[in-house]
């Protein structure tokens, strides 16, 4: 494949040397000299020079070109059409965008570089636009399909003499929609050939998109009618070398704790500057509003306005001001749906991640994109799947067919609707109205003539996806995956090896430049000789179920005659060699909280992950095995090369740790037998034998005891002094006791012991 694309950017270097020739002896044209005045005006604005692809496709659409180009998020594909609205002053440029929010914020980078620009959608649409769309004096137009084709006034505009005269050219942005979303969805994407009959006659158009697969690289070319050898056309690949990917898994779809486990601890976390600012992708709208309150709750220290949630059901007027929020840094964490997915140029998001399996392979690279546009910024994206994907089960028979599961599903989800209807009182007489699913699919559309949702129900993976997109993924066994999800993201997910050769396969990426920092999750586990985590493919081993106050038994160093080594036990009052359990669990959290707590500290402005300073195998190892010294923990974990820097703080952490363990187990270990003897005490004074009743006895001087005045639990511990039937009198008070109905006064691992706190509880238990 990548062949193929050598010859065609072949071809294209030769059309344009071509157009250069056509355009000098028709009109004098200098090549030279433009390309000159582009870079200038780029430096001018940007104050550094311009990549040769953009003054590439700049002088294509100056020259009439059509023009195709498909390069990574934040790659700088809006200046191939901005410079050349600066240079031909006088002219005008047509972009379609998707969104309005996008829509909104590529007329801002127009209006910062001095430019006149107009978001012309059904929100911004009044007779004060229709005026200043007919005075003629604007360099960009950004608009939709929706109004191109629907809107009768625009498309006179659009259609005018006047209009013609200036138009530069049309660029289709964002141009993986026409397969993604032109469906029922959005079905004026579909159409876009018509775009041609609408726009000036010999007018170039140019498609720019960073998310463009071979099958819909076709649909584009077919769908916008390019021809392809009149078309200029380059393919820089999307690969971001400075985002590390990786994949986590969580429990369910309504995990939102795993989500919080992304996030800074809430120890590591005074001011707003200790977030790092990220977003937080759903499809689901509610699950916007759920994610963004859990993460406020997390950081009460914080102000709530820094954590936002974004949708398209929320106003024009809230979507800008949380957008500009959030570029301006009040915002740190936004929880968003498509409508923060594409195109906003926010520079420095450090973190990306994507709760729930993403609809296509094309989605996630938009939306992991929105991370570390700043190439000094080593940014992270983390895909949160469900534990399914991970899990196969035996495959359907063939004697099922596609229609019968789907008419059984919906079968059951009426049934179980009219049976909730039934519960509340309400009375149906007709057929039941399918239920409102928790999705994105609700659209902008009515009168505003475009949209900014997105569809979490389409299947947004068909990206011009051929037959085999259909196929199962069955193995020899006769088993699928458990979840059914897009063949491509799946194959992305379970997969051990790279993940960014998975993403080149898959959209035909040219090759690459080596990653900045850490490539991908894979490939650290890789170098660090470690397995994937969260790896339920892989057999786990069951937790032992001995008691935690159990000694553990730690093999010898002498074998015997048979070759085997003696298990031998710890020594009393010593802390066991090896860590299970509860104990092993604290270790971990600890560990992991030490190891963000130094990243922000010490290594906050280095271009690596967290991860890098304690790789998760290390973890494993140094919280299961106990290190006395710097030499144990050398030889425990030898490949961990800031030993000598942290080795000895993790030492101590521990041995604090340990010490806490031992002396809960030592408490437990009190209070049992502070129980015992109070129950033997007990027990002997229940089956204390009665005196004989005998009139032969005087009467007493003092009254007997009554069981009024003896409560059960003023059992003493022990009887130090005295006679048991001294401590039994009425009116002793003894020195101590225990409670009966609470025998235990100490508890392993209670949240009041101080030095067991090693992380805060969690807020986001669902």
């Amino acid at each position: 494949m990548n062949e193929d694309l050598d010859k065609w950017h072949e071809a294209s270097r030769s059309l344009l040397e071509e157009a250069h020739e056509k355009a000098r002896k028709k009109s004098n044209y200098d090549a030279e000299k433009t390309r000159q005045e582009l870079e200038e005006l780029f430096e001018a604005h940007f104050q550094k020079p311009a990549h040769p692809f953009q003054i590439d496709f700049a002088e294509a659409m100056i020259l009439g070109l059509d023009s195709i180009l498909i390069a990574g998020t934040g790659a700088g594909k809006s200046i191939t059409y901005m410079l050349p609205a600066l240079h031909q002053c006088d002219k005008l440029v047509l972009i379609i965008s998707p969104l309005k929010i996008l829509q909104e914020d590529q007329v801002e980078r127009f209006r910062a570089l001095g430019m006149e620009a107009e978001a012309v959608n059904g929100d911004t649409w009044s007779e004060k636009l229709e005026k200043i769309l007919m005075a003629q004096k604007l360099h960009a137009v950004l608009t939709s399909p929706e109004m191109c084709f629907k809107h009768d006034s625009f498309r006179k505009w659009l259609q005018s003499e006047a209009t013609g005269q200036r138009v530069l050219g049309t660029v289709v942005d964002e141009a993986h929609c026409i397969s993604q979303w032109g469906g029922a969805f959005r079905p004026d994407y579909s159409v876009l050939d018509k775009l041609r009959t609408i726009v000036p006659a010999g007018k170039p158009i140019t498609a720019l998109s960073a998310t463009l697969n071979p099958n819909a690289l076709k649909e584009l070319v077919d769908g916008l009618n390019f021809d392809i050898d009149d078309t200029f056309f380059w393919n820089l690949g999307n690969d971001r070398p400075n985002i590390t990917s990786s994949v986590v898994q969580m429990k369910s779809s309504k995990d939102y704790k795993a989500a919080a486990n992304l996030l800074p601890d809430v120890t590591a976390v005074s001011t707003l500057k200790d977030v790092p600012k990220a977003i937080i992708f759903t499809d689901a709208i509610r699950k916007t509003q759920i994610i963004c309150n859990r993460v406020r709750k997390r950081y009460p220290q914080l102000e709530k306005t820094s954590v936002a949630f974004l949708h398209a059901h929320r106003t024009v007027r809230a979507k800008r001001r949380i957008m500009e929020e959030f570029r301006a840094g009040n915002i740190k964490i936004l929880v968003a749906t498509e409508a923060a997915g594409m195109g906003a140029d926010i520079p420095d998001i450090e973190l990306i991640v994507q709760f729930g399996v993403p609809k296509s392979m094309s989605i996630w690279t938009q939306r992991a994109g929105r991370g570390g546009r700043d190439l000094q910024i080593q940014a992270r994206a983390i895909m949160l799947v469900e534990k399914l994907m991970f899990q196969r089960k035996k495959a359907p028979s063939a004697k099922v067919s596609t229609s019968q599961v789907t008419h059984s599903k919906a079968k059951c989800s009426r049934a179980k609707q009219a049976k909730k209807s039934r519960k509340h009182g309400a009375v149906t007489t007709g057929p039941i109205p399918p239920p409102e699913t928790e999705s994105d699919s609700s659209s902008d559309l009515g009168s505003d003539l475009d949209s900014d949702a997105v569809p979490a129900h389409s299947e947004m993976a068909g990206q011009g996806a051929d037959e085999s997109a259909h196929e199962t993924d069955e193995d020899e066994d006769g088993h699928v995956w458990a979840k059914a999800v897009d063949p491509d993201v799946c194959e992305y997910i379970t997969t051990k090896a790279c993940r960014r050769d998975i993403a080149d396969k898959h959209f035909n990426n040219p090759p690459r430049r080596s990653p900045t920092s850490l490539c991908c999750d894979n490939c650290i586990n890789a170098v660090s000789d470690s397995p994937p985590e969260d790896d339920s493919e892989r057999p786990q081993t069951p937790l032992d179920q001995s008691p935690p106050s159990s000694v553990h038994s730690t093999p010898s160093k002498h074998t015997t005659a048979n070759g085997k080594r003696r298990m031998t036990r710890a020594k009393k009052g010593e802390a066991p060699k090896t860590r299970r359990k509860e104990h092993l669990r604290s270790a971990k959290a600890n560990l992991s909280d030490w190891r963000t707590i130094t990243y922000l500290k010490e290594y906050a402005d280095s271009n690596f992950t967290d991860i890098a300073i304690l790789p998760d195998k290390v973890v494993n190892q140094l919280a299961s095995n106990r290190a006395l010294n710097m030499d144990e923990l050398k030889a425990l974990v030898p490949q961990w090369a800031l030993a000598d820097i942290h080795g000895q703080a993790i030492i101590d952490r521990l041995a604090r740790l340990d010490q806490a363990y031992m002396d809960a187990v030592a408490g437990e270990k009190q209070a049992k037998k502070q129980k015992r003897a109070a129950e033997e005490l007990r027990n002997a004074t229940l089956q204390r034998p009665l005196m004989p009743i005998s009139t032969n006895y005087p009467t007493p001087s003092t009254p007997a005891p009554s069981t009024a005045s003896f409560a059960v639990h003023d059992l003493p511990v022990a009887t130090p002094q005295g006679t048991f039937y001294q401590y039994m009198m009425p009116g002793h008070s003894p020195s101590g006791y225990v409670p009966v109905l609470s025998p235990y006064p100490t508890l392993l691992y209670q949240p009041s012991t101080p030095l067991l706190q090693t992380t805060t509880p969690d807020v986001f238990d669902s």
